[in-house]
Order: C-alpha cells, then sequence, then structure tokens
C-alpha cells in the first residue's frame, strides 16, 4: 500500500471514529473541535514528521486530516459568504403582471389585486380604454394593508394610456379604477 493510500485510509478512520464517537456520545462537532484542536496543537509539530516512532504515520495522517478539515472549513466559510453578496446583488428579471382583464363594470370603483414588487423599481403600465368621468390610479403600499395614491405624475383620468411610468416607491402595487368601464384591461411590466 503506498504512502498516499495510508494517508487516505488514516484519514477515513480518523473521520469514521469522530461520527462513530459523536453518535455514541451524542456528542457534536462542536463539542470535538476544541479537544482535537488541542491534540492538534500538541501532536502535529515538525518533530512528528522526523519521528522514528511506529505509529508516526498514523499521527501524520491524522494530521492531515485535521489540517485539510480546517482548510475546507474556511474555503466553506468563504464561498457561502460569496453566495450570500451575489444573492443579494441579484437583479431579478423584468416581470409583466395583469391589473384588470375585461373589466365590465358599470360606473364603480374596481380594485386590483395587489402586486409584489419586491425586488424592482419601476412600473410601466398600459391601459386600453378611457375611464370616462374617473380615471385610472396607481397606489402603494409598504405592508400590504395601508395604501396610498401614488402621485407623480401617473394619475391618468379619461382616456386610454400606454407606457406610462411609476417609480416603485413601496413594495406593494396596486391599481383602482373610477368611473364607467367597459372590457377595461391594464397590464404592466415590473422593472430596475
Amino acid at each position: 500500500m503506498t504512502r498516499r493510500r495510508r494517508l487516505w485510509a488514516a484519514s477515513a478512520v480518523f473521520a469514521a471514529m469522530l461520527v462513530l464517537a459523536g453518535a455514541a456520545f451524542g456528542l457534536t462537532t462542536g463539542e470535538l473541535e476544541p479537544r482535537a484542536n488541542e491534540w492538534q496543537g500538541k501532536t502535529c509539530t515538525a518533530a512528528l514528521l522526523k519521528s522514528t516512532l511506529a505509529k508516526a504515520n498514523e499521527r501524520i495522517a491524522l494530521c492531515y486530516a485535521l489540517n485539510r478539515a480546517q482548510e475546507d472549513k474556511t474555503t466553506i466559510a468563504a464561498l457561502q459568504s460569496q453566495v450570500m453578496k451575489l444573492e443579494a446583488s441579484q437583479v431579478p428579471a423584468a416581470k409583466e403582471v395583469t391589473f384588470f382583464t375585461k373589466l365590465t363594470q358599470g360606473n364603480v370603483t374596481a380594485t386590483s389585486p395587489a402586486i409584489d414588487g419586491k425586488g424592482y423599481s419601476h412600473l410601466t403600465y398600459s391601459t386600453n380604454a378611457a375611464v370616462a368621468g374617473g380615471g385610472v390610479f396607481i397606489e402603494l403600499s409598504n405592508d400590504g394593508a395601508t395604501w396610498y395614491k401614488e402621485d407623480s405624475g401617473t394619475v391618468c383620468p379619461g382616456n386610454a394610456n400606454i407606457g406610462l411610468v411609476c417609480e416603485l416607491a413601496a413594495r406593494y402595487v396596486r391599481m383602482v379604477v373610477v368611473g364607467p368601464t367597459s372590457s377595461f384591461t391594464a397590464t404592466g411590466v415590473l422593472s430596475n
């Protein structure tokens, strides 16, 4: 058996012993790690590599396994941190939304379902028909319960509108139609 294979075999045996010891005694790696680190600090020295003791190769294999495990732990922590940063910086793709499809109510107020705009900064929306004597309004909400009318020029009374842009200053958005409608449709695109 080559030296490398013996090292890997010893590493596998050590890892299995740790797992079995943990399972048998109900210990976690958090409880075993300080003792393993203490043993490693006392045993894994340069003098060990020069040792002619019968068990030197086993100790070298265990030291290698412990060092490798620590390196892997550090690498995994760094990678997890990078993944979290990447996930946080992801910009969602544009998303098509529908407020109303062929709304045929008479002279009443209709409110669309709320749309979750989390991760988006703008809404571009279009309506297909005029709302005589009333209007189409965008409402925003931070919590989905308390709504306020968006008033930066996106109120569209009386006529069909295409490509109006609304800045999403809150997480949720909905549309309110006031006045007589006939086959009224309103769609939009959430984007950044």
